[in-house]
């Protein structure tokens, strides 16, 4: 995981290849090429300390700490010695995608997010109020996973064919390329907690799915930000649409080409540009004064944001992507989308490199600690993994959210899921 953090995520690899060879040519980029040796280099040096403190942190004993200090909790014994049932299990299912179902039939999954609903107030916040839930799939989805595996008869065959291929339709409708590529780590993650080991051929899936994602769902993404694209289509107008502007588009790009393909990839998973602007917007004095919307305040206050909701606050997110892509990227074209800066410039615009260090100490603290859960061969204490890796697999920008949702995750959602899947839980709860 620290590998992959380092190379990609936080831009190891491209910006060896930026650095190194004087100009890597990204195609197809979101942003101008930014080839700036000055600001590449010191953000290859800041890279580099990031990914030596998430080691320290990780090195650190402190992360056993708190998960063995966690689990001898009296409730979280109690939850942790708990078994799921198979009937509640199928239920929860069908449930799950039903959700789903509904939330794109009103317009309000994905991409296909009709613009009226905000307009018309009361829809909108009818359907708002239970999007939470769609992701309630990814974690049955897990638990079929794991049932398949285990015991690998037809029923749970069946069940797990129309699961995956579910959560891929709604993956790729989302327009989003993690909720398509997934799926697939849930699927091994369950494999290998069932068998304890690894398969090549489910790498060599993961990695197909890598490159569909950034090459086909990639294309969809661009497709619903094209002004031709109409925001409240049904799902299957939108991809039938799709096809015809893919086409198009594939044929003004002369077709598919693998190292146009590996640049856009590597350009999409990593943060190299985004990066290295941010620290010359924090440091180049020719730039102007840097306006800090409140960084360091938003990582203080992460216990109170943790347990109080924002909503209930009476505050709303704020819009980071869509901040640093308007005020410090000076990319303003009337697009309503974000752009990801890294951990390493959030932290950095933040408080410096003293910031970044101890984010990252903070960060690989979480990784070993997450790594606990996974050891243990009971499955709530694994799906507490499986919530756990879908933040920690891939350290989010906005490290004060991270931290908020790391909170949640260990300390509330244990008993949701309890609550969820145990089917004897309040008799459990009387006794």
């Amino acid at each position: 995981g620290t590998v992959i953090t380092f190379g990609l995520a936080l831009g190891g690899v491209t910006n060896f290849l930026l650095t190194v060879n004087g100009r890597y040519d990204i195609k197809d980029s979101a942003l101008p090429l930014f080839n700036d040796s000055q600001w590449l280099t010191k953000t290859m040096l800041l890279v580099c300390i990031a990914s030596a403190a998430m080691w320290v942190g990780y090195g650190m004993n402190l992360g056993n700490t708190i998960y063995k200090r966690m689990v001898n909790i009296p409730v979280y014994r109690k939850i942790y010695s708990s078994t799921i049932n198979e009937n509640r299990l199928m239920l929860i299912v069908v449930f799950a995608y039903l959700i789903k179902f509904y939330l794109y039939s009103i317009g309000l999954w994905g991409r296909i997010l009709d613009d009226k609903y905000f307009e018309a107030g009361v829809g909108f916040k009818a359907g708002s109020q239970i999007r939470v839930l769609g992701d309630l799939s990814y974690l049955s989805f897990f638990l079929v996973s794991i049932f398949k595996f285990r015991y690998n008869n037809a029923k749970y065959n069946t069940i797990f064919i129309i699961s995956l291929s579910l959560e891929l339709f709604f993956g790729f409708i989302y327009g989003a390329r993690s909720t398509f590529i997934f799926p697939f780590l849930i699927a091994f993650v369950a494999y290998y907690y069932v068998n304890r080991k690894v398969k090549l051929s489910y790498l060599l899936i993961i990695v197909a799915a890598v490159l569909i994602a950034f090459t086909v769902v990639l294309d969809y993404k661009n497709y619903t930000l094209d002004k031709s694209f109409v925001k409240g289509e049904s799902a299957l107008d939108a991809i039938s649409n799709f096809k015809n502007y893919s086409n198009r588009y594939a044929a003004s790009r002369n077709g598919f080409e693998l190292g146009q393909t590996l640049n856009r990839t590597f350009n999409s998973m990593t943060f190299v540009q985004e990066t290295a602007m941010a620290i010359k917007r924090v440091d180049d004095e020719n730039l102007g004064t840097f306006k800090d919307p409140g960084i360091l305040a938003a990582m203080v206050r992460v216990p109170i944001d943790a347990f109080v909701p924002k909503f209930i606050q009476g505050e709303n997110e704020f819009p980071w992507g869509l901040w640093f892509k308007d005020e410090v990227l000076n990319y303003q074209l009337g697009l309503k989308y974000s752009i990801s800066f890294s951990p390493v410039g959030f932290l950095y615009m933040g408080g410096g490199v003293f910031l970044v260090i101890l984010g990252f100490i903070i960060y690989g603290i979480a990784l070993k600690m997450t790594y606990n859960f996974l050891l243990t061969q009971n499955i709530f204490s694994l799906l507490t993994y499986m919530v756990l890796l879908s933040i920690v697999y891939n350290l989010d920008s906005v490290v004060s959210g991270f931290l908020v949702m790391l909170i949640r995750y260990i300390i509330i959602f244990p008993i949701i899921f309890w609550l969820i899947f145990d089917p004897q839980v309040f008799r459990k709860l009387s006794n």
